[in-house]
């Protein structure tokens, strides 16, 4: 019988093979727990500025004057981690009103709201909302001058 074990090259290149393998694949479960850890932010920032926009749509008085804004954290919430920012602005813009194919101006309030984490803030935070909402005329208004 010939038994054979094996050379110290094919040893060698069974640790190189493992290695390079592993050198490979151990960064990959951090940067799994790193994109986790950021998804679960989304999720939260999400719902928090979902929770948030309907606020400022139930406050009616944003809507008076040329706008507002605000900031401040989600402690109340049970996030206080989470940090907002919402602007609203009186501006013009262009429509065309069905049957009318000429463009008419109207005024709506822009709301734009960011959300982020910490102060870790990045320009856009982690999540940013847009909404329009009409400017409610009074009847001063629609009169004219």
């Amino acid at each position: 019988m010939n038994e054979r074990g094996m050379t110290l090259l094919e040893v060698m290149m069974a640790l190189a093979v493992f290695a390079l393998a592993a050198a490979i694949l151990l960064p990959m479960p951090r940067q799994y727990l790193a994109d986790t850890g950021h998804a679960r932010d989304q999720r939260i920032a999400w719902t928090l500025a979902a929770q948030k926009m309907s606020e400022i749509e139930l406050d009616s008085s944003i809507f008076r004057g040329q706008g507002d804004g605000s900031s401040g954290d989600f402690e109340d919430q049970g996030h206080p981690s989470f940090l907002y920012e919402w602007t609203a602005e009186r501006i013009e813009v262009d429509t065309v009103e069905e049957g009318d194919l000429e463009t008419q101006p109207k005024e709506i309030f822009q709301v734009r709201l960011v959300v982020q984490r910490g102060a870790e803030s990045s320009e856009s935070g982690l999540i940013t909302l847009e909404a329009m909402f009409p400017v409610e005329v009074s009847g001063e208004e629609e009169a004219g001058p």
